[in-house]
This record gives structure tokens, sequence and C-alpha cells, in this order.
């Protein structure tokens, strides 16, 4: 992050820098080299003791400073919060647990007490001594934590524009391809105007500005919307304002008469059904705030695409937008853009001279990359300018006309700032605009009065999801196993560097000899292992780590029913003997050298086998372990070369998470130059500069890892290594003061709003923040939803899914099921055309009814909705309605990365992609197919261009929707919705700080690879589990449920899938039976019917009068 942190604050504090200075290495030679580490330890405890109070304590207390889980670790306890975000800016991420643990106890409390702040008690506990020298030292920790200022910015590099002095030399900019540009003359590259320019950086001042005139939360109820202000903004605002109805909710109780809505705290949670309006109260209140508050709004969208839509709809209002979009897929989004806006044109021109502003805001086109011959994959090149022969980097002066600086130029200005979860989260100001280069949701907190969040329930789940990430660890060359050049430059390609630079340190040397066993291990790895066909049977695609494979080979092989504590055991033995600190001692290590010594030996491959057998026979004894080798010689394949895999897996993730938790240190300690540095630190896993604000992961430090096929190849493999390294998701209900004791202004409201954060059993979806307002709308009080169950085939779990899709397809099309719903569709959109006609008969002179009646005759016939699980089954539907000549217009949602048999789908007439879904009404189908996950959020498929009304009108689920086995996202977001039982679990333990902390991190692992080791069948899930999964699919259902009820419309859903009805239905049966745990559809009715208080029933009234009103309706062919 572009903060300073203690290191920084010990390099420019010449007091701290002398509190052991030449006498104490003088009389103290063995602690020479670790005087920085000694003053680091005593901040620490120094910093404890401030926080919590001057009682003796554990010193491992200080490491839940920096978990982050405060509530629970520190529940109860009266401490100081801002000055423990101080401490965590000022020391998260410099030492790893177990440096500062050997710190502890092999260092600090060697040095005599004389010079020691610190020392220990009767019980172990850490206590304040009064040392005979540098005695005031405790004054200038208390200095160091108090002051605000150094926890400010630092720029994260040096750098320099090219100005007017630099005209006679050079321009070039090294290529992605490790070639040079072209060499220009920087006066011809550039206009006389821009190198003598003064550079001001334009949002750093603005951030200046922002901080010191902003006003509290409070002064926002000065400007909310009313009855005038939806006049302003147009008729349909107006009549959409008339209808809706907020309700203030008190400890999940709603009171009784409808209000107007105003900001009661700083965290605002609106609850509100699938098409209330939750778009017309958010749009009155940003414009309200910005034109008459003149306030500033933080605006997150679920995708590019709704933030460009709304932005031009706030342009219209005369706000001016800035638009935040990430550099890594603009060109995608401007071409999508372009599409979508085309097909609304009647020139292929016009959309650039109606929508200029919004197709250069996605520009990505460099001016200066066609003078200098830039290749397209060279990224960002007017930040990494080179004059001459020169080393430094040099900026662009010219980024005030450049099409990919005109989205940083419009915030300077901007009203509103829009942009998805990501584009916040992952992108940074560029320095020529901010000098500190800060992400943009930092830069967002300072600068915004409201931040506005729609669909919040889907944004936890990116904000968690930010916080898992991948590398890709692949053999590039089958033919030689050899790992490839790409992870090679994360970490390998550093020797060299390192060597050339003449380093002596010892921690670098050994750190050098890590980083090249793991090498080994690596080509150990894809070399010997990834090539077995038993192996890959195994591990591939399926989601393991070390403990987990250990686990299932300790079952099979020693015990199935062998008890907890004697497998915990085993995998401390594994733990202990995989120590990088082992690495020339412990058999289990040595057995490895052996193992890799004699494959690289013997070239027979019968005497190769029966030499690793006997090297892990060996292992064994040395281990205690008793596996079962009297079993076939298929079986006794699967013992050893299982447990050489997981021998393997155990010693790389060790070293990988020693090369990874002393990276920081690696890199201050080798001699870099700025670029070499740069390289270096593509090894990093994506490090989010909000990360030091974030919660660590519930299981410490955590890797879990998945064999997945490189590209076409059958023989290619990577293995792909999933790290969890936050709860992202606190980052929502912390917002607001997320700055709090780093910056020193007043903090933005918040306010959040969805139809389905409200429900607490959703790993996904619930937010666990308590509702503050109630949105109704009166038009959909008369709102009906219909579910009728269809059992046609057991679809979901199916051995062979493509038949039983097909299969089913063709009975719907033989009993005349389609047709049927069809003719039903088209005679009710007739109705309510002849109903709205005689009413305009009785009253000519009646207004609405008028409208109302143009709106619906300008309509087309509503359609069927066919809802499936990808894009793969969408076009196995589509391939039947072809076979069987099915005459009805259908149309096929499409996306350019889906694969059909394992090849790409070509796009064909019947296909409509995500840009165009919105005007799916001009193609008039009668059957749209489409995924469940690609249209359940943020599109309005309607049926005209002036209508609100929903073209979806009866929507058939193929499937019963389930989560995908073994998904990472999926299991990790699991224990994040247990965080609340985790908590009741310590407070009845009476635990607290590390012990609390450990206990969270014990029970959350096991949680974890619980999930990965469970059956994936619903039914045979424990009721918990079954909880989650199906409240986590009844918001999907519910949403995608959504897409037809738009403007009032009513919606009729089936489901075909017979697993969503109970087994214990009688065959034919109309009458559901309520005695079967194992379907979903009684979980759904028991979240909705059975356990639901006021609140639930009544955002999901339309469901749950639907599930109780329940049908089955059982298809006969003719």
């Amino acid at each position: 992050m572009s903060r300073s942190n203690f290191s920084d604050t010990l390099k420019n504090n010449g007091d701290l820098r002398n509190i052991f200075g030449d006498d104490f290495k003088k009389q103290n030679k063995r602690f020479h080299s670790y005087v920085e580490d000694i003053i680091f330890l005593e901040f620490m405890f120094f910093s404890f003791r401030k926080i919590f109070g001057d009682s003796p304590f554990e010193y491992k207390s200080i490491f839940s400073m920096l978990f982050g889980h405060d509530e629970i670790v520190f529940k109860d306890i009266t401490f100081d919060s801002v000055l423990l975000k101080r401490v965590r800016m000022l020391t998260k991420g410099l030492y790893p647990r177990k440096a500062i643990k050997i710190l502890v106890e092999k260092i600090y409390f060697e040095i005599p007490s004389e010079w020691r702040l610190y020392g220990k008690d009767e019980h172990d506990l850490i206590v304040q001594l009064v040392p005979k020298y540098e005695s005031s030292r405790a004054h200038i920790y208390n200095e160091i934590l108090s002051n605000i200022h150094l926890v400010a910015h630092k720029e994260k590099s040096k750098k320099r524009f090219v100005v007017q002095k630099d005209e006679d030399k050079s321009v070039h900019v090294p290529l992605e391809n490790g070639e040079k540009s072209k060499y220009i003359k920087a006066k011809k590259l550039f206009d006389k105007r821009f190198l003598e320019q003064e550079h001001d950086f334009p949002l750093t001042q603005l951030i200046y500005e922002r901080k010191r005139d902003k006003k509290g939360f409070e002064d926002l109820n000065n400007f909310n919307p009313d009855r005038n202000l939806y006049k302003q903004m147009g008729k349909e605002y107006l009549d959409r304002y008339e209808d809706l109805q907020v309700y203030k909710i008190n400890n999940r109780i709603i009171e009784d008469t409808h209000t107007d809505f105003f900001f009661k705290k700083e965290v605002s949670h609106v609850i509100a059904p699938t098409g209330a309006g939750k778009g017309t109260l958010t749009h009155g209140l940003l414009y309200g705030q910005c034109k008459y508050g003149k306030k500033k709004i933080l605006y997150i969208t679920a995708d590019t695409k709704q933030s460009m839509q709304e932005k031009e709809k706030f342009e219209q209002w005369g706000l001016k937008v800035g638009v935040i979009v990430g550099d890594g897929n603009i060109d995608r989004y401007q071409n999508d853009y372009i599409l979508n806006k085309a097909s609304m044109m009647n020139h292929p021109f016009e959309v650039f001279h109606k929508h200029f502003d919004s197709v250069e805001t996605l520009s990505s086109q460099c001016p200066i990359k066609p003078t200098l011959g830039i290749d397209k994959d060279t990224k960002n090149p007017c930040q990494n300018l080179y004059l001459d022969r020169r080393k430094s980097r040099y900026v662009c002066p010219a980024y005030t006309v450049c099409g990919p600086h005109h989205r940083f130029k419009q915030l300077t200005d901007a009203d509103v700032w829009i942009g998805t979860p990501e584009a916040f989260l992952f992108s940074r100001a560029p320095y020529p605009w901010d000098r500190y280069e800060r992400n943009y949701l930092e830069l967002g907190l300072l600068w915004s009065d409201l931040i506005i969040m729609d669909e919040v329930d889907q944004i936890q789940q990116r904000m968690d999801q930010a916080f898992l990430n991948d590398l890709n660890i692949s053999a590039d060359r089958p033919e030689t196993r050899e790992i490839d050049k790409i992870f090679s430059e994360y970490l390998f390609n550093l020797i060299p560097k390192v060597v050339k630079s003449s380093t002596v340190d010892v921690f670098v040397v050994n750190y050098i000899e890590k980083t090249t066993t793991l090498q080994q291990i690596l080509n150990y790895l894809f070399g010997q292992l990834f090539t077995k066909q038993v192996v890959i049977k195994y591990v591939y695609n399926k989601l393991f780590t070390p403990h987990s494979l250990l686990q299932d080979w300790y079952k099979k092989h020693i015990s199935k029913d062998s008890k907890e504590k004697r497998f915990q055991s085993v995998y401390e033995k594994f733990q202990m003997q995989s120590a990088v600190e082992l690495m020339n001692h412990s058999d289990l290590w040595k057995i490895a050298k052996k193992l890799q010594n004699v494959s690289g030996n013997i070239i027979s491959e019968v005497n190769l086998i029966k030499e690793k057998r006997k090297i892990m026979n060996e292992c064994f004894k040395k281990l205690d372990l008793n596996p079962k080798l009297d079993v076939d010689e298929t079986d006794l394949e699967r013992l050893y070369v299982d447990f050489e895999l997981i021998i393997f897996l155990f010693l790389m993730e060790h070293l990988f998470k020693f090369l990874r938790s002393n990276y920081s240190s690696f890199l201050q300690r080798a001699q870099f130059s700025t670029k070499d540095k740069n390289f270096a630190n593509n090894f990093h896993f994506n490090n989010l500069d909000i990360s030091k604000f974030v919660p660590d992961a519930l299981t410490d430090s955590f890797m879990a890892y998945r064999l997945k096929k490189t590209g076409e190849s059958k023989k290619s493999y990577s293995l792909v290594a999933h790290e969890y390294k936050g709860v992202g998701r606190s980052l929502i209900r912390n917002l607001p003061r997320l700055l709090e004791g780093v910056e020193d202004c007043p903090f933005p409201a918040l306010l959040i709003l969805s139809a389905t954060s409200d429900f607490g059993d959703s790993s996904y979806y619930g937010t666990k923040i308590s509702p503050d307002w109630l949105l109704e709308n009166k038009k959909q009080e008369d709102l009906e939803l219909k579910i009728t169950l269809c059992p046609v085939a057991e679809i979901s779990g199916a051995k062979d899914p493509k038949k039983a899709i097909q299969e089913s397809t063709s009975k719907l099309i033989r009993s005349g099921f389609f047709d049927e719903q069809l003719k039903n569709l088209k005679q009710m959109h007739q109705n309510e055309i002849q109903a709205l006609k005689r009413k305009l008969y009785e009253d000519p002179e009646a207004e609405d009814v008028s409208l109302a009646f143009e709106r619906i005759s300008g309509e087309v016939s509503p359609c069927i909705g066919l809802v499936v699980n990808s894009y793969q089954k969408a076009e196995w539907v589509a391939e039947v309605f072809r076979q069987q000549k099915f005459k009805c217009k259908y149309k096929v949602l499409y996306t350019s990365d889906a694969r059909y048999d394992g090849k790409t789908i070509p796009k064909e007439d019947y296909h409509v992609s995500k840009i165009e879904v919105e005007q799916l009404f001009n193609e008039e189908p009668e059957v749209f197919i489409f995924v469940r996950t690609s249209l359940a959020r943020g599109f309005n498929i309607l049926a005209g261009d002036n209508t609100s009304r929903s073209l979806l009108r009866t929507i058939v689920f193929y499937e019963r929707p389930h989560p995908i086995p073994g998904d990472f996202n999926d299991v990790v977001m699991s224990i994040h919705s247990s965080l609340s039982t985790y908590e009741k679990e310590i407070v009845q333990s009476n635990q607290r700080f590390y012990d609390a902390q450990r206990k969270i991190q014990r029970k959350a692992y096991g949680e974890l690879h619980k999930l990965f080791s469970s059956d994936d069948s619903f039914s045979n899930m424990d009721e918990a589990r079954q909880n989650v999964i199906s409240t986590n699919e009844l918001v999907t259902a519910i949403q995608v449920s959504g897409r037809g009820q738009r403007g009032g419309t009513s919606s009729y859903l089936y489901f075909l899938d017979k697993k969503m009805i109970p087994l214990t239905s009688a065959r034919n049966s109309e009458v559901l039976l309520e005695d079967d745990e194992g379907s979903m559809v009684l979980h759904w009715r028991k979240a909705l019917i059975d356990n639901a208080d006021e609140l639930t029933a009544r955002v999901n009234k339309a469901w749950r009068k639907a599930l109780i009103n329940l049908d089955i309706q059982y298809i006969y062919e003719e």
C-alpha cells in the first residue's frame, strides 16, 4: 500500500534508530543484527498495553491485534479501536507469526534486563520494566502510535515527467516481447505546451480539498428527495414515486405506517421485494443529494454495463459522472457498449455522435503507441518512458488529452463516481493524477459523502472472492516435465539476479536455497506423479489440500473408523516433519530426497517401483504408520503412489508458505534495481491495497489446490493454487469508518439495498446487517406468483445429463406443454388489452387508462423462459428444438467463452448475447433459453421499449438449483456465514485474545476440510448444510423469478426436476408430503413459512403464498 509502515518510521526517525545504539551493539554483539526486530517487538508490546490496558498479558496476545476479528476475540473487552487500526496499518504483514515467536522465545529475553523495556512475571506474562539504558523509549513508542501523520501516504516510486529540458532526448518504451520501441525525440513526440506545463496531480489536490470541506452523514438528511424533486425528474419517476411506500424497521419489527426515508445512522440497510422500486429510491436520493446538497456519491454497481447505463441517465439530469473501469477488460467493455448501442441506431456511426463521451470513457487507445511502434500487449507505456540510455522511468506529459486518461479527467469534477466492486478494489489512479497512486476504494472513501450499493448481497459475494486468489503452476512442455517459464518468472529467475547483486546476506542465501528446493519438488510432482493416470484420476479437477488427501489415505489404508485424535496425531507428525527449518534433518525431507535420487538414477520402471516402495516402507516405520499391505496390486499401487504424492505436497506447501511469508524481508535485504524489484513482485498472489483493513482468513494461512488441464492437450496439466487471504465481506459493514485512525476527516454514510440480503442462513447472500427500512410498491399488492412442480425426470445428478435434459425437452414438446403455455400467454396478453379497451369505452377521459392501453398495446406477447445451469445445456435444449422441428421462435443466451462438447460454440442466428438481452423484445421470441446465474440479477427483460412490464411471464427451471461441486468460493463463503456461530462458541468458552483466535482458526480449518470431503448430493448432507445450500438456491430462484415480476406482472414458475419433489410423495400424487428432509422445496417452505418472522414473510409474501399453494402437475405425452 502507499502508506508508511513501521519500517519506514524506523528509517526516518533518528530517535527510534538510536534506541539500541553503539553501546548496546558493543555490549551485546550476539544481538547486533536483531536491533530492528527488537524495536518492532517492543513497539508491539507497548501498543498492546496502550490499547488494552496495563495488566500483564501473554505475548501471543499481540497476534490477535492483527487478526482483525475484533468483535469475536475482544468480545466484551474495552479497547481503543482507533489506535488498534493504526497498529495494523503500521505493522501488519511485516513479520510472520513464526518469526515473532522465535524473536520472543529465543532472542528478546536473552538480552540483559537492564536493556529491556519488558520482562516476564512468575506466570510468564509480559510486564513493563524500567530499563537502565534508553529508559525514555516508551515515550518514543507512544509518539509513534499517537501520530496519525506517521501512517501518511508516500509515493510508490519516484517518477519524473518528460519536460522542456528533455526535448532533445530520445524517448523509447521497453516492449512486452523484450525488444524496445522506436527512439523519437521528445520535441517531435510531444507538443511544446505539454513539455512546458506544470503538473499538480489533480486527484491528489481534489482529495485534499474534499477532506477539508466534507460534513458528517447527518447533513444528508437536509437533502432527501420528496415529491417535488421526483416531479423534476420526469413524469415516469413521479408515477413510480407515488407507488413507493417506505416503512421503518426497529429490531426486525416493521412500523405500521409508511413514512419518508431518512438516514438514521451511518449504515442504512433497505430491504425490498424484487421489482419494488429500489432504483427509483436510489435515483431520487442521488439526484437530490448531488443537485441541492452538492454532495459527492460513490455508487457501486453489479457490472460495467449498468455503470454506463446509469452514467448516461444521471447526465440527462445535469449531473457529472466519472466511471471507474479496470484496465484489464476495457477494450471488451467498449466493444460491448458500442454493439449494444448500435442495435438501437439507424446508422452505425450514430452511436459515436450520440454517445461519444461514454465511448471515450471506455477508450484504451494510447496516442503515442503507433508513433513509437509499441505492440498492443505492452501496458501503460505512458508511465514507462525512458530517455536516451537512462535507467530511470519517465511519465508522459500529454495525459490530459489521452484517450485512456479521459475517464480519470472526468473524476476530477464529477458528482458521482460509479463502478463495480472489482474496479474500486483492483484499480489505482495513475501517477499523473494521484501522486500516491491510491486504489479507488480508498480515494472514494475520502472523496464521498454517501456510498450506495445496490444488490449488496451480490456485492458481498464479490468482496469475499476478491480475497481468494489463484496462481497457476504448470508443466510447459509435457515431454520434459519442466515447470513453465511463466511460473519461473515469479520467483526462480530472481536467483541469478540476486547472485549478481553480490549480496552476502545469510538470510538471502538461505532463501535462494529454498527456492531451488521448491523448484525441484515441483519438477518432481510434474515429472514423476502428474504423469501417472492413477494420480490424475484421483485428483483431477478436485479441490484438495495435503491434509484432505492424507485423511482420505488414512481412512482407506489404515482405519476407516479410527478416532479423530489418532489421525490428528499423524497429521501433526507430517506438519512437524515438513517444517522448512528441518529441511536437512527430518525423516520426511530425507525420504523425499531418496525418492528424488532413485528417480534420477534408475531407468527400469519395475526396479524404480520396487526401490520407491522400499523407501516408503521405511517412512511408514519412522512415522509409526501400519497401512494394510495385503491387498491386490491395484490397491497397493494406489497406496504407495498416493502416499508419495502426499509427501511432496506437504513439503511443497511448507516451502511455498515460508517463501511467501518471508518475501517482504527478502525484497528488502536482496540488492535489486528498481526494475528487478517490480519484476520480483510478480511472485505475490494478488495483494490488494486495502488488505490491511480486512480481517485475516478464518483459517489462518490457507491454500487449496486443483489439477486442471492446460489448453486442449491431454498430457499437459496445471496445478492451480487457491489462496484464502481474508474475509472481504467485512468491508461492507466497516466501509464508512474503514480509514478511521489513519485519516482525519468526516466519513461517508453507506446505503445498501437488496431484495435478498436478509437471508441469514445463506452463505452467499445473508449480510448479517440488520435491516432499517422496508420498501414496498403498491402495484405489487395484487402480484401473483404461481409455482408448479412438474416431475419430468431426475435431471440434477443424472449419470447422462445431456440425455436427461434432451429427453425431458422432447417430452415437453410431445405432450403439448409448450404449445399450451404459449397459448395461455398470448390469451393473457389479449385479455389485458381487451380489459383496458372496456375501461376506455366506459371512461374515454381516463388518462391513466389511456396511457396503460397505449403501453400494453405496444408490448410484444410474453414468452417462456427456459432456465438451465450452463451454456452447453442451453445448446442441448436448442438442439432438440431443431431436431424435432419445433414450430416456435426461440432464442438462446450466448457467450463467446462457452464450449459445446469441448469445442467453442459458434454464434448462430438464434443466439442472443448478454449485451443484447434487454432488446430481446425486438426479436419477438416465444421461447428464450438462458443460464440461471447469468441473468439472475441486473437485467430488465421487458416486453417493449416504453413499458416496465416483463417479457418473461412463464419461467421453467430444468434442474434443481445446486452449487458447483468442490467450488472453492462456495466452501469459503460457507465458513464466513458461520461467523456468528463461532462468536457464540467463543463467548460460551470464555476465551479471548490469542486463545479465541486459535479456536476460531482450528474450527474453520476443520469445517473447510469437512466441506471438501462431504458428499455433494443434497440428500446426504447434514441438516445444517442443507439449510445453507437450499437458502442459497432459494435466493437465486427468487432473483430469477424477479425477471418475470417487472411492472407488477404476475409470474408462473415450473420446476421439471424430480429431485425437487420429496421421495416419499407417492407416484403421480398431487399431494406434497412433509417428512422428507432430502427435499429442497421443503427447506424453502420452512425458510419462508414455518421459520419466517414478520419481516421475512412480508418481503417474500408472493413466494410465501406460492409455496403454501404449491401444485404438482405430471406431464403425459399425447
